[in-house]
């Protein structure tokens, strides 16, 4: 216990002329300071949680401290720390505590009683029996019927914290990028949390991004319901394949290279090779984009054109002999040129 006012401590003594004692001290047990943990995520400190958690981890207390395994430190170091005793009073200002009226210019102020004797002030909102709220500690104006209440509270002479800066720990979001073979992490992917991330993510070789517009680092975000996740990786496709010429029929000469799947810029324009006509399939001459699969379908189909012969030297009259397009109705009239040409072994005059 501490004297906070009343009389002064000692002997008392009474004489015919003043028949009744000095005021007692009034005696209270004094404010006990201790190191705390103010952090959203506490690191483990097994050793001393409790004393963490109910303010009572006091100077000379030794504690352990870690992060949990789900977290890691960002600021700060692991290990044992010491609670150690500091003086507070070098923080409060020097004023006479009864000019003070507010509660918390009162807490933050001390009165200097003699020559570098300093005591704190302290404060009662319903006032002390000298009809003050602030007062200097074991100053007359705290009376001994203020026992009843004493004061609220004192301003700190004395404070304690930890000997070395606590570890500040935070949730470390789950690496969702691993064992996915269509992306690519840096190694900070594996220690990120919400304040400090260094994670690039991008898509693995042979791969390719959808959207090249967007950033290659992620963060650790909070989800506000405790719990902590990535943002969502890039959308890799693998590059699509150019489509082959189908045997020669087909002119892939206008198919962009390594377009990803989905790409609107991406294209691949497909005709029919020369002496091939159009027989089916997809539009000739389209731009064809290739599906989630890489794979361009609906192509156009293309088949051999019948060609007319020739009139082998003027001798054969071909006048009647077009064109002909597979699937198509194919009239061809083959005969003797009437300029000379006649029959000299060969297929028969006709159609």
């Amino acid at each position: 216990y501490v004297r906070y006012g009343g009389g002064s401590e000692g002997p008392r003594s009474c004489n015919e002329e003043d028949v009744n004692f000095e005021p007692p001290p009034l005696c209270m047990e004094p404010k006990k300071v201790s190191c705390q943990i103010e952090r959203r995520f506490l690191p483990k400190a097994a050793d001393c949680e409790t004393c963490i958690f109910q303010g009572s981890c006091g100077p000379g207390k030794q504690c352990n401290m870690e992060c949990a395994a789900d977290s890691l430190a960002v600021s700060g170091q692991e290990g044992l720390k010491t609670c150690v005793k500091v003086n507070a009073a070098l923080e409060l200002k020097t004023a006479q505590c009864g000019d003070i009226s507010k509660a918390d210019e009162c807490l933050d102020s001390k009165e200097e009683i003699s020559a570098e004797r300093f005591e704190p002030c302290c404060f009662r909102k319903d006032k002390f029996s000298s009809g003050k709220v602030c007062a200097a500690m074991g100053s007359s104006s705290i009376g001994a019927s203020d026992k009843l209440k004493g004061p609220s509270e004192c301003a700190p002479m004395e404070g304690a914290e930890w000997n070395e800066e606590v570890p500040v720990c935070e949730k470390r979001c789950r690496n969702i990028f691993k064992g996915k073979d269509h992306l690519k992490y840096s190694e900070g992917c594996e220690s990120c949390t919400v304040s400090r991330c260094d994670c690039t993510v991008t898509c693995a070789e042979d791969w390719k991004p959808l959207d090249t517009e967007g950033t290659n680092l992620k963060k650790c975000v909070d989800q506000g319901d405790g719990s902590f996740e990535f943002e969502p990786p890039p959308v890799c496709r693998k590059p699509c394949e150019t489509p082959d010429n189908a045997d020669g029929t087909l002119d892939v000469s206008q198919c962009q290279q390594q377009c990803p799947p989905g790409a609107s810029d991406c294209s691949c324009k497909v005709k029919c090779a020369e002496g091939f006509v159009h027989a089916g399939g997809g539009l000739e001459g389209s731009s064809f984009q290739c599906d989630a699969e890489g794979k361009y379908t609906d192509l156009p189909k293309c088949m051999p054109e019948c060609q007319t012969p020739g009139d082998q030297f003027g001798t054969l009259d071909t006048t009647r002999c077009p064109p002909c397009r597979p699937f198509q109705k194919c009239e061809c009239e083959l005969r003797c040129s009437k300029k000379g040409g006649y029959v000299e072994g060969g297929g028969p005059e006709g159609p």
